[in-house]
C-alpha cells in the first residue's frame, strides 16, 4: 500500500534546507512561551497567597468585631440588671453599628426600652428582632409583655399564642395568656389557660384563680 504525504507549501527539499532556522526559531519562541508561563504562573500563585492572607485578615477582623459586639451586648444586660437602662441603650446601639442583624441586641434594647416604659420604641425593636429572627420566642414573649402594658389585650394574646407555637411548654406564656383573656373578659378561654399553666407547674396566684372560678362559673 502505498500512502500519499502532505506537507504545508512547500516541497521537501525546501523544507530540508530551512528546518535548521525553524528548528533554533521555534525553539527559542517555545523557551521564550515558556518563560512568560512561568512568570505569569508565580504572579497567579503570589497573589492567591495575597488573597488567602487577605482572607485571614478578614475573618481575624470579623471575629475581633463579634467579640467586640458581645462585649457591648454583656454589658448592656449587666445594666438592665441594674436598672441602668440608658447605658443599656447605648452598649445595645454600639452593637448593632457593629452587627445590624443582630435579632438579640434588637430584643435586648427593647427590653431596656420596655423598662424605660417607651413601649412604642420597645415594640419596634423587638419587630426587628422577629423580622430577622421569626422564631426568637423571648422577642415574641416581651412584644406581647409590651402590648399588654398598652392594654392592647387582643395583640398581646396573639404574641403569646406565637411562643406557645414556638415552646408549647411555657407554663408562664400560658398564664399571661389567661389574664390578657381575663381583661378582655374571655373568661372561659383565661380558665383553660391559667389550668395549663397550673398543670405545667405554674404556682397561680390563690387571690387571681379565686376570682377566676367566680366570674367564670368553673371549679375545675
Amino acid at each position: 500500500m502505498i500512502v500519499e504525504l502532505q506537507m504545508k507549501d512547500r516541497t521537501i527539499e525546501e523544507n530540508e534546507k530551512d528546518f535548521p532556522r525553524w528548528e533554533k526559531e521555534t525553539s527559542s519562541k517555545i523557551e521564550e512561551l515558556e518563560s512568560k508561563v512561568k512568570e505569569i504562573t508565580e504572579e497567579l500563585a503570589k497573589k492567591e497567597e495575597d488573597l488567602q492572607a487577605l482572607k485571614k485578615l478578614l475573618d481575624q477582623r470579623e471575629s475581633e468585631l463579634n467579640r467586640l459586639r458581645d462585649e457591648y451586648i454583656n454589658r448592656g444586660v449587666a445594666c438592665v440588671k441594674k436598672g441602668k437602662y440608658d447605658q443599656a441603650i447605648f452598649d445595645f446601639t454600639t452593637a448593632l453599628e457593629i452587627s445590624p442583624k443582630d435579632h438579640k441586641a434588637y430584643n435586648n434594647r427593647g427590653n431596656a426600652y420596655l423598662q424605660k416604659r417607651q413601649y412604642d420604641q420597645a415594640i419596634s425593636d423587638f419587630t426587628k428582632a422577629l423580622e430577622i429572627n421569626p422564631w426568637d420566642d423571648k422577642a415574641w414573649y416581651n412584644r406581647g409583655v409590651t402590648y399588654w402594658e398598652k392594654d392592647q389585650y387582643g395583640q398581646a394574646i396573639s404574641d403569646f399564642t406565637k411562643v406557645l407555637e414556638i415552646n408549647p411548654k411555657d407554663s408562664e406564656t400560658y398564664y399571661n395568656r389567661g389574664i390578657n383573656y381575663y381583661l378582655k373578659r374571655e373568661y372561659d378561654k383565661s380558665w383553660e389557660d391559667v389550668k395549663k399553666a397550673q398543670d405545667l407547674g405554674y404556682k397561680i396566684p390563690a387571690e387571681f384563680l379565686e376570682d377566676l372560678r367566680k366570674v367564670s362559673g368553673r371549679q375545675n
